[in-house]
């Protein structure tokens, strides 16, 4: 794995759980390891996802990176826009679309971080070959949060995938700290998380528990804050 990319990076909810909800869990979660995180929220507009942003950066321990999700569409531009605007450490896009990340690259630059997010291996690769510097692949297992529209890949297949890829994989949906040490024997990365950080009662210790398997042989690298 890249020394540049963390183990964990927690996806915001703040639309579900509210604003201080989010900023309280990510201020604890640093505390156990939590480094980067992607401002999600894809019904709100720029404006108002910069704000979160701006307070999340105000509110949270220095060295935390973020990366701001943006989804083809309308917003697509103005997601990018708000990524250099806030001078964070890259974007994320969303799936469905893997040409969006050639224009992602395009438009942010080589040394942005480009992720996007994968519901099989052959999506995922196809965003590798257009630029991707990392995937997200789920749901692994089912999501805590909500039914999923995609049934859930299994540990096998995410072996599988970390295994043909040609870049760091991420687990993501449903992912707990019981599972991190079989996600990271798979080959994965590390996790993303979303309810096992923002809904637990303490944030700090879940996160500690997600990076474990992995903070022996992670270290902190250049361009790891925002």
């Amino acid at each position: 794995m890249s020394a540049t990319l963390p183990p964990l990076y927690l996806i915001t909810d703040a639309d579900r759980l509210g604003e201080e909800r989010v900023l309280e869990g990510i201020r604890y979660a640093c505390e156990g390891g939590l480094r980067m995180v992607q401002l999600r929220e894809p019904t709100w507009s720029a404006e108002r996802l910069e704000a979160l942003g701006r307070n999340i950066m105000e509110r949270s321990a220095s060295g935390l990176s973020l990366v701001v999700s943006a989804h083809a569409g309308e917003d697509f531009s103005s997601r990018l826009s708000l990524a250099e605007r806030l001078d964070v450490r890259g974007v994320h896009v969303g799936g469905g679309e893997p040409a969006c990340v050639g224009q992602a690259r395009e438009i942010m630059g080589k040394d942005a971080l480009v992720g996007y997010s994968a519901h099989s291996a052959a999506e995922a690769a196809g965003a590798f070959a257009l630029g991707a510097d990392y995937v997200s692949l789920s749901p692994v297992f089912q999501p805590l949060s909500k039914e999923g529209r995609f049934e859930a890949l299994g540990l096998e297949e995410l072996e599988r995938a970390c295994s043909l890829l040609a870049g760091p994989v991420y687990a993501l949906g449903g992912v707990t700290p019981g599972a991190a040490a079989s996600i990271r024997a798979a080959g994965a990365a590390g996790t993303a998380v979303i309810t096992a950080l923002l809904e637990a009662e303490e944030p700090a210790s879940v996160s500690s528990a997600l990076c474990a398997p992995w903070t022996g042989s992670w270290n902190e690298g250049p361009g790891t804050s925002a």
